[in-house]
């Protein structure tokens, strides 16, 4: 039996197969005990938030940012002296990162199903791939593709597994995320490539998740927003093409300056300085110009993407790129739908375990999308370019 599956499995342009997860125990006792800690800010009042954020002198010209997600940066900058989500060491920001948000995340939101498998490429790429299915699912709905976000160095299936719970729940979706090969081990474009095999991949076999073939969205945070705006471009006119793109707090332009860059410079998640590292090492790591599309997708050609929805962060140092590629991409003649998300900042998704405001946007954020996808289904724009 075990040869004859093998002698299958080989036969398939792409091998998948269960592999277990990373369990939250992998985490030392303390960062589960400041996690517990982090979720405790979930409730309290916003008075005492306010008074325990004077008490801590946190300076901050952003005073109408969410009072409990002020108290969060007051406590970081305070006792850690900072958010620090870019830091010299790149394994060590990696491993802070999964530390805060598998510690805030514990124990993660209930879905109906999770599993992990792989996928293998012709040209022998594996990727783990994680699935979810939500606890009240719309089966009317397409399967989403989800994109992490990590400034394309950072971040992986486990610091976005709890955001993408929500969202499935919220938005009633099935949920595939991908874990794509970082910078800088990897040169620029490694990332897309991972993220269009996925695609292709879920197109080819859509029907193990009861759909079909032209019935995948895209969706994705910050770097994975980036990701996803790339590879709508890329298989704009082909049958692998998304049905619809959700694109949150997304990085699309490396080469211009914008004016959130430099309100935001500091005393929220991400400001100026982590931009800048971020930018200096990704987009300079295969040599390419940093207005090239396939890094920078604002300079790409915007005609016949799928329709859109691009959220935004109020108090984001991203936020204004964002909302040009929006206005951008409506006068390429494409759907789009905007938000701009009031008192959060960037990765307000991460933040949901801790934080209200976070969460009832990220619901909201999903069940919108899902509003957008029931339409386009409707009235049968499931691209008309698919065969």
């Amino acid at each position: 039996m075990q040869q004859l599956m093998s002698s299958v499995m080989k036969k398939l342009p792409y091998r998948m197969r269960l592999v277990p997860r990373s369990p939250v125990a992998e985490l030392p006792l303390r960062y589960r005990l400041r996690g517990r800690a982090a979720r405790m800010l979930y409730r309290v009042p916003v008075p005492v938030a306010l008074k325990m954020t004077r008490v801590l002198d946190f300076r901050t010209p952003h005073r109408d940012v969410d009072a409990n997600l002020n108290l969060i940066f007051a406590i970081k900058h305070r006792f850690e002296g900072g958010m620090h989500v870019a830091r010299d060491d790149i394994e060590t920001s990696r491993l802070a990162m999964r530390r805060d948000l598998l510690g805030i995340a514990n124990p993660p939101t209930r879905v109906r199903k999770v599993r992990d498998f792989e996928i293998e490429s012709d040209e022998g790429v594996k990727l783990k791939l994680r699935h979810y299915v939500p606890l009240n699912e719309d089966s009317g709905l397409p399967l989403m593709l989800f994109i992490h976000g990590g400034g394309f160095m950072v971040g992986d299936i486990d610091t976005h597994d709890e955001a993408c719970r929500v969202m499935a729940n919220a938005g009633r979706f099935q949920i595939v995320s991908v874990d794509y090969r970082l910078c800088p081990e990897h040169d620029s474009l490694t990332p897309m490539s991972d993220a269009l095999t996925a695609l292709k991949w879920l197109q080819n076999h859509a029907g193990r998740f009861g759909k079909q073939r032209g019935q995948i969205v895209v969706a994705g945070d910050s770097a994975g927003g980036n990701i996803s705006t790339v590879i709508c471009q890329q298989t704009a006119g082909t049958p692998d093409v998304p049905m619809a793109q959700l694109l949150i707090y997304p990085v699309v332009d490396f080469k211009e300056s914008y004016e959130s860059h430099g309100l935001f410079d500091e005393f929220l998640i991400i400001g100026r300085d982590e931009f800048a590292l971020f930018k200096l090492i990704f987009a300079h790591s295969s040599g390419l110009e940093l207005s090239d599309p396939r890094i920078s997708p604002m300079y790409g050609d915007l005609a016949n993407q799928p329709p859109a929805m691009v959220v935004t962060s109020a108090f984001d140092v991203v936020r204004d790129e964002g909302e040009a590629y929006a206005k951008k991409l409506k006068e390429a003649g494409n759907v789009v739908v905007t938000e701009r998300v009031a008192r959060q900042s960037h990765a307000f998704i991460n933040m949901t375990p801790i934080n209200r405001r976070a969460k009832v946007a990220t619901e909201r954020m999903s069940r919108s999308f899902a509003s957008l996808c029931r339409d386009i289904m409707a009235r049968k724009q499931v691209p008309s370019l698919v065969a």
